[in-house]
């Protein structure tokens, strides 16, 4: 997301530890900062400013920094709150559980091309058996048909 965004939710989850009294609060409040800080940043392309000019980069750091130092103030204000290193816990936490369910995604996806793999061999079987009952079936049937039925026979 943009600096002003990321600065906005950093806002944000202080405000709501100072006056919090519901964990919820506070929590759904880190989780708005860390799905801002996380998303891929998109900058909305304005034709008539120059990506590349000093203004635009000087910006684009500064903003970054002072998120950085917001984001910094607001795990100290967590820990003094908490306890020593609850944000450091609550960021190692939350990276353990998005790994474990990006691996559930993935485990689900291999099992779902397994199962289309699975459906597509015996398709194909399927088809090679009714290909074989045809060439089987189709010789018979025309033997039957000119089969001799008078009495020259």
């Amino acid at each position: 997301m943009d600096p002003i965004t990321i600065g906005v939710a950093i806002a944000g989850a202080k405000k709501l530890l100072e006056s919090a009294t519901d964990i919820k609060e506070i929590a759904g409040s880190i989780e708005n900062l860390f799905s801002h800080t996380e998303k891929p940043q998109k900058r909305k392309i304005d034709p008539n400013v120059d990506e590349t000019s000093i203004s635009v980069v000087a910006t684009d750091i500064i903003a970054e920094k002072n998120n950085a130092q917001a984001l910094k103030n607001l795990a100290q204000d967590l820990d003094a709150k908490f306890g020593y290193g609850t944000f450091e816990l609550i960021k190692a936490e939350r990276a353990k559980r998005v790994e474990a369910r990006q691996k559930r995604i993935k485990s689900a996806e291999g099992k779902a091309r397994a199962k289309k793999a699975r459906h597509m061999y015996w398709a194909k079987e399927t088809a090679k058996l009714v290909m074989l009952l045809s060439l089987i079936a189709i010789p018979v049937y025309i033997i039957y048909i000119n089969r001799c039925t008078g009495p020259a026979c």
